[in-house]
């Protein structure tokens, strides 16, 4: 807990900055503290100290996986996700499961 206070402080949070484009409101670039690398360690240490600190850290789960282990916020509506994504993780879990049980079946030999 001490290195993350003391790494959050190391560095002061950069000035948010706003731009419109398009009528809509977006951030702008970025500001030459975050482009400093040396700095990084200490804004990341900042991004921590507000999650930890958020309702948000009640959403955050582990990646249901074999192979992966990212963690993700869970904003669906139900609460219940359980892969980091569809497209990387849900569908080839699901379809390892799917061989596995066809395999069982018998409905599949190995060549």
């Amino acid at each position: 807990m001490t290195l993350l206070n003391r790494s959050a402080a190391a560095a002061p949070r950069p000035a948010l900055q706003l731009v419109i484009t398009h009528d809509r409101l977006e951030p702008a670039g970025t500001t030459p503290l975050a482009a400093d690398p040396t700095l990084a360690p200490a804004l990341i240490a900042q991004d921590a100290v507000d999650l930890l600190l958020s309702a948000e850290i009640r959403r955050v789960r582990v990646c249901g996986a074999d192979r992966c282990a990212l963690r993700f916020p869970d904003r669906s509506p139900a609460r219940n996700r359980r892969w980091c994504s569809m497209s990387r993780c849900g569908n080839r879990t699901k379809v390892r499961l799917h061989q596995a049980r066809t395999r069982q079946s018998g409905r599949i030999t190995e060549s």
